[in-house]
């Protein structure tokens, strides 16, 4: 399936084609904090799932936000980590929370 896209020569919608399908921030989130194998990433993701979680990190390789690494012996696990363009995300993250945080009234019991 070819990827969707707004079509737009425009800051805004580019950065939409790159970071505004579904659990993609959240990814960015959860690897701001730093890499993450992706057994960690579908742990913190309640709700994703695991062909969707591929879908994401996949996609976001081909747009040079994370890459992904095999750590050295004796780990040797793969992880996925933010590139620097990946990091620079950060600042609108935290900005985008912010607003949230405005919209939420009370925690639910789940």
């Amino acid at each position: 399936m070819p990827r969707r896209t707004y079509g737009q020569f425009e800051g805004l919608a580019t950065a939409l084609d790159a970071v505004g399908e579904r659990w993609t921030l959240l990814v960015v989130r959860e690897l701001l904090i730093g890499p993450r194998r992706y057994k960690d990433l579908l742990e913190g993701l309640a709700g994703i799932g695991t062909n969707l979680l591929a879908a994401r990190l996949k996609a976001m390789q081909a747009e040079g936000l994370i890459e992904r690494r095999v750590l050295p012996a004796p780990a040797g696990s793969t992880v996925y980590e933010l590139t620097e363009r990946g990091r620079s995300l950060e600042p609108a993250l935290i900005a985008l929370a912010q607003w949230g945080l405005a919209g939420i009234d009370e925690p639910k019991p789940t």
